[in-house]
């Protein structure tokens, strides 16, 4: 889309912000000689918005955990369209993502669905226009209201959640009730969300000088199966297992094996078993 005005992004919640944050990671990403994501739709959509930028600083290793996640998220994407026959696939907090855009060879296969609070949507909607296949909805996670209606909506269809950069912001009962939630109205269905150690809970400085503090840490990939014997937990990604941080200064490499360091961002997959 382009157009001859910028468009002021109105975003008063620490939260709702981060969607500016790891939009202009991608953005920077794009520009470099070497792209992890190559988003290209990103960097479009800096352009349109009336924001300055500049005052995001950024770390370089957890701008790189930011573009490796949604790579990997994409390609789990296309894993599951490709060995369904009706996916659905649900972007718990999609800030400004678009990952719709960037997965063009696959989109039509599939329906899209970005899921966030009225304010994020309402900036959205104003920047990306939803397409066939791809629509808004403007509610918060924790509703049932949407659940339902997606659940009504689509009854033969296969469903996949990602909560990309979002539990870490939740607190663990809150966690607790979104899945479970899930899992009751989406037997089936499948979810692949990320999340931080403790430790990394404790100590990280965030990814911006705008980014609220974490508010949860899981040390056990396998403490959501206690929650409720529909949580099947599938596989683990470690952020650090992918090539880009195996290529950063021997020196962080090392450092980077201390388990601390090592499990402080992983990728979770789980499934919902059926009644």
């Amino acid at each position: 889309m382009s157009i001859a005005y910028k468009i002021h992004p109105f975003l008063d919640d620490q939260i709702e912000k981060t969607s500016l944050v790891t939009l202009f990671m991608k953005s920077r990403d794009f520009l470099k000689k070497k792209s992890i994501l190559n988003d290209a739709y990103s960097n479009v959509l800096v352009e349109e918005l009336k924001h300055d930028f500049s005052g995001i600083y950024q770390n370089e290793d957890t701008a790189m955990g930011v573009l490796v996640r949604a790579r990997y998220f994409d390609q789990e994407v296309i894993k599951f369209i490709q060995v369904n026959e009706n996916p659905i696939i649900v972007n718990l907090g999609c800030g400004l993502d678009t990952r719709y855009h960037r997965l063009k060879e696959h989109n039509k296969e599939a329906f899209f669905y970005d899921l966030d609070l009225p304010d994020v949507i309402d900036l959205r909607s104003r920047l990306i226009v939803p397409e066939k296949n791809n629509h808004y909805l403007a509610h918060s996670v924790f509703e049932l209201k949407w659940m339902e209606e997606l659940q009504n909506k689509h009854q033969n269809s296969q469903f996949l959640f990602i909560a990309e950069g979002l539990f870490m912001y939740l607190d663990k009962p809150q966690i607790r009730n979104l899945l479970i939630d899930l899992a009751r109205h989406f037997p089936s269905g499948e979810i692949h969300f990320d999340i931080v150690n403790k430790w990394t809970m404790r100590n990280a400085t965030g990814h911006s000088n705008i980014t609220p503090p974490f508010k949860s840490g899981f040390n056990r990939d396998l403490e959501m199966t206690e929650w409720t014997d529909k949580l099947v937990y599938s596989k683990t990604k470690l952020f650090t297992s992918e090539k880009e941080f195996q290529e950063i200064h021997f020196i962080k490499r090392l450092i980077m094996k201390f388990p601390r360091f090592k499990y402080g961002c992983r990728m979770l997959h789980y499934k919902f078993k059926q009644n």
